[in-house]
């Protein structure tokens, strides 16, 4: 069989390979629905996909953080930022990042709690040690499974370690601290 045959016997399979992968794509364009699509006939919120949000204000925080995930509550400290968030679906993984700046005039400690309410006790807890008369920063980045396609209740609460105060965001008669204060969840 010469070459030329070959290719007029492969020819029309590669066309109808190709077609039909064209229409594959065309149709799963057209059928298939979109996420907002599904959410209004489920009658659950469209996905949020991207939260962001900053908290410049200079704040004062004295209840003391426990720095023991076992012993830590959505009561401890001060809650800085909030909010829901509506993953694509139960098998998301979310990824947060958190940004958070605080100043304290003695030696203690500075303790982030992320609370969700998919999640018993804190999704994650951080501890850093922060000098007298300095400002620390906090940048922590985790993935945190959905687990369920309904609404999640995030708290990002703040406190010193032992008792004390911390200033978030630092004084406010002094420059802007390093990081500014800001959490950012994706659900990519």
């Amino acid at each position: 069989m010469s070459g030329s045959s070959r290719i007029r016997m492969v020819l029309p399979a590669v066309l109808i390979a190709v077609v039909a992968i064209g229409a594959y794509y065309l149709l799963t364009d057209l059928l298939v629905p979109s996420e907002e699509e599904i959410a209004a006939k489920t009658n659950l919120p469209a996905p949020t996909k991207i939260m962001a949000m900053e908290n410049s204000a200079h704040g004062q925080v004295s209840q003391v953080m426990p720095t023991d995930a076992n012993k830590v509550s959505p009561a401890d400290g001060a809650s800085f930022l909030g909010g829901t968030f509506v993953p694509r679906s139960k098998d998301s993984v979310l990824r947060v990042r958190v940004t958070l700046a605080g100043f304290s005039a003695e030696d203690n400690e500075m303790v982030l709690a992320v609370f969700a309410d998919n999640t018993p006790g804190p999704a994650r807890l951080v501890i850093k040690p922060v000098a007298a008369n300095s400002t620390v920063v906090i940048n922590e980045e985790f993935d945190l499974p959905a687990r369920l396609r309904d609404p999640i209740q995030f708290d990002f609460r703040v406190g010193p370690g032992r008792p004390g105060l911390i200033i978030l965001n630092g004084p406010s008669d002094q420059p802007a601290a390093e990081g500014r204060t800001t959490i950012k969840i994706t659900d990519e």
